[in-house]
């Protein structure tokens, strides 16, 4: 359809046709009376190219006698150029900072509302906002919005030098970026003048009176199998009496055959929650610390697919790690095979009391799983924000969720330089949560549920937690072998199921399981390190041997069963410069090599307590983007490697840090479910021993509460590591053991171990590749008193 420009220079006509009843013609006239006023309304000329112009003509044909006075069209407009360049964001703010000071706070819900207020310069339904939240009236003198000619003078200064932070942004199209403002405005305003009714109407291809309620009951009307939420959720509980009465392997079984059901059943981005009852007999302990980390790299890991997706580089993945594993030759791996499934989210313990001072031990009551289900579904669903179905886009933010890009020029959420509105079936869930009053959790109800390590919660807590953090109102929960759950819960039906293992039927899926691909990789793979020599200080007291090298080369240079015990806290993976690899595969591969040289020189019965944390980071073996980041089980990982090493695992102390630095997840303000992830304040320490004699039984605790130590002082390491653990740490196993004993500490850092076994009369043998941290922890030794040779280099 050819259709004409016309710039009217005299005020537009007024138009009174009804939807639909506008001829080419007339919307032609119709939209150069528009242009007209867009361009009067910010002071210039501008005519919109011809992909707008084709849009807005079809739109207008079918939706003109909606549109709102000419009036309200330009007072329409500072609002969107205040929104697309957030103009308010300070004033907002500063709004938020006086209202927290009277403990006041509020969710991104309400911090949206505020902010368009703000936009549209509405002091009226501002101070009506202040009095329905209880505010003191006071905080209305901090409504001070960007006012219209602001704005304008804004908009100007942004046509003539566009400031753009992205970093794909492209350089020197000062002309390219003034145009897309345009564009943006002029579509966003166009839609914006529409009654709603209307324009959904029209982009759904039907009548105003058939247009649903919302976007969600659009998706549940017209793209039903997208929002399926027959099963909003799975949750089931593992008892302690079973491990009287089953044989461990018929509860890994079980367990393992759940998870997988569970993935199957699960409506997509729902949750999948595992309880543990940890009052176990002590000689169970650690089977059921075993079972929690084989449960979670199953559920990781269980499905598996040839992807075809361009993010997916098994080529360049399996020449890095053949490259770093030399025994890793030929086809062994089979690179191009995946394997994914559940996104591991939390595990939280529960204690017996509350842990709130340093040094505070606790039993533990129970360990809780959780997982998100995300299954990559290439239906095509219409904009949010438009209700369009031009929708493109081949995106995955998180791996298994399906990104579209909305290419409606009329979208009112483009971004300020013409981007489509980007969204995902996952985010709109989120909205829907936040979007629905019956869904928001009360306060206390947060802050119960804040931290990973919680104290003297009932399964029934962690029950209804479950339900009102991690599902919908309206969805039905799967509970198994829930003894006290409810029907109803929460606005939500609960269905009780029971199950049992069964020993006939006892599948050995977790050896199954660990013959796959991605274990072929790291796991099921032959060590011969290199020896190296034992390069260590001379002239060194009886009690201290320091050997400045690799700990997978020293190691085999140390006399087997020489050592009485053992503890360490690797390098975590990619977490600091010093400890980088090009994969998981190849950390895993070097804490695999070592653990073997670990067991070799320990005495049998020898004790290792080794320190790990589940790190956030990119794992690398799938996606070299953000797409691959996520929480790397390295808990789940490193028990499973010492299991095929030949340790025995007895248990997992859990050491407790508290609200520590970094904020790992949590809420971000949001009291709606699927935001509420907890702060991760707890690391591993694996109880490990080496099969033999055991000349003495040790007993730990199962919780530990430890303030990490202080490194940062005005800016400063005061410390001179970058990640190191606290002297009680190493204690927990050197305060057990006699006096005169050997501990080897494989990964020694600043010799925090060996520092801690002299100070309880025992030797220490430390093994640290980096001379500046030999070098480090020669001088804290100094500082504790006790005379050494500066270390120069071996």
């Amino acid at each position: 359809m050819a259709h004409c420009y016309m710039l009217f220079k005299n005020m537009p006509k007024s138009h009174n046709r009804e939807p639909g009843d506008c001829s080419e013609e007339a919307a032609n006239e119709l939209l150069g009376d528009l242009v007209f006023q867009f361009c009067q309304a910010i002071g210039l000329d501008w005519q919109p190219p011809a992909k707008l112009r084709c849009a807005a003509l079809q739109y207008l044909e079918m939706v003109e006698g909606s549109l709102v006075s000419e009036g309200e069209r330009v007072r329409a407009l500072a609002p969107i150029i205040a929104r697309k360049f957030n103009l308010n964001r300070e004033a907002v703010q500063s709004l938020w900072n006086e209202a927290a000071s009277h403990r006041f706070f509020f969710d991104p819900r309400a911090k949206a509302e505020v902010t368009k207020l703000f936009d549209e310069d509405d002091k009226v339904r501002f101070s009506r906002w202040i009095e329905e939240k209880a505010l003191p009236a006071r905080i209305i003198e901090w409504f001070q919005p960007v006012k219209p000619p602001d704005v304008i003078d804004a908009l100007h200064t942004q046509l003539k030098n566009a400031k753009i932070n992205r970093s794909d942004a492209r350089k020197g199209v000062q002309k390219e970026r003034r145009q897309a403002i345009l564009r943006s405005l002029f579509g966003t305003w166009l839609y914006e003048i529409t009654d709603t009714l209307a324009a959904r109407a029209y982009f759904i291809g039907g009548r105003a009176n058939q247009v649903p309620s919302s976007y969600f009951k659009l998706l549940q009307r017209d793209y039903s199998s997208v929002l399926d939420r027959k099963c909003g959720g799975v949750v089931s509980s593992i008892p302690a009496d079973w491990w009287s009465k089953h044989t461990p392997c018929s509860i890994r079984d079980l367990v393992l055959g759940l998870i997988k059901e569970s993935y199957g059943r699960l409506s997509n981005h729902s949750y999948l929650g595992i309880y543990f009852d940890l009052s176990v007999p002590e000689h169970h302990q650690g089977a059921v610390w075993e079972l929690i980390g084989d449960a979670t790299l199953y559920a990781e890991r269980h499905l598996s697919t040839k992807l075809e997706k361009g993010f997916f580089r098994p080529a360049e993945i399996e020449s890095q790690t053949k490259e770093y594993i030399k025994l890793l030759a030929g086809d062994a791996g089979d690179f191009e095979q995946f394997q994914y499934g559940f996104v591991f989210k939390d595990c939280i313990v529960n204690c017996a009391e509350p842990l709130g001072r340093d040094g505070d031990d606790s039993s533990a009551k129970s360990a809780f799983l959780l997982f998100e289900k995300h299954q990559a579904d290439e239906t095509v669903i219409p904009c949010p924000a438009c209700w369009s179905r031009d929708i493109g886009g081949n995106s995955y933010p998180v791996f298994g969720v399906r990104s579209w890009e909305c290419h409606n020029p009329l979208c009112p959420e483009r971004s300020a330089f013409d981007r489509g509105n980007r969204f995902s079936v996952m985010s709109i869930l989120r909205n829907e949560a936040s979007n629905d009053e019956r869904a928001l959790i009360d306060e206390e109800c947060l802050r119960d549920w804040k931290l990973d390590v919680v104290a003297s919660r009932t399964s029934r807590d962690f029950l209804e937690m479950f339900v009102r953090h991690y599902s919908l109102p309206d969805d039905v929960i799967l509970c198994l072998n829930w003894e006290d759950a409810p029907s109803f819960c929460w606005d939500r039906t609960l269905e009780s199921r029971r199950m049992s293992p069964v020993a006939k039927r006892a599948k050995k899926t977790r050896s199954l399981f660990e013959q796959s691909a991605f274990f072929s990789r790291y796991l099921n793979v032959e060590t011969l390190p290199e020896d190296g020599p034992l390069d260590s200080i001379q002239d060194s007291p009886s009690w201290l041997q320091l050997f400045r090298g690799s700990c997978l080369s020293v190691l085999q240079g140390l006399p087997e069963n020489s050592i009485d015990g053992a503890v360490t806290s690797p390098p975590y993976y990619n977490a600091r410069d010093y400890s980088v690899w090009p994969n998981v595969y190849s950390y895993l591969y070097d804490m695999k090599v070592a653990s073997e040289g670990v067991l070799r020189v320990l005495k049998p019965g020898g004790y290792y307590l080794f320190n790990i944390f589940d790190y956030f980071d990119n794992d690398n073996i799938m996606a070299f983007s953000a797409l691959g980041k996520r929480r790397i089980v390295l808990g789940a990982y490193m028990m499973q490697i010492f299991r095929q090493c030949g340790f025995k695992i007895l248990g997992n102390i859990v050491w407790h840090k508290g609200e520590i630095e970094g904020k790992r997840n949590y809420n971000h303000g949001n009291r709606a479910p699927f935001f509420q992830l907890p702060l991760n304040t707890w690391e591993h320490i694996l109880v490990l021993r080496k099969p033999g004699r055991e000349i003495r039984k040790l007993k730990f605790p199962d919780v530990i509460y430890r303030r990490p130590v202080l490194k940062w002082v005005k800016g400063k390491n005061r410390h001179g590591h970058s990640a190191p653990f606290p002297e009680s740490i190493p204690d927990l196993l050197c305060s057990k053991l006699p006096e005169g004993s050997t501990i080897l500490d494989p990964f020694g850092g600043s010799l925090t171990t060996a520092i801690t076994a002299r100070r309880r009369n025992q030797k220490a043998v430390a093994i640290e590749l980096h001379e500046s941290y030999c070098k480090l922890g020669l001088k804290r030794i100094q500082e504790d008193g006790y005379t050494l040779p500066l270390f120069e280099s071996v």
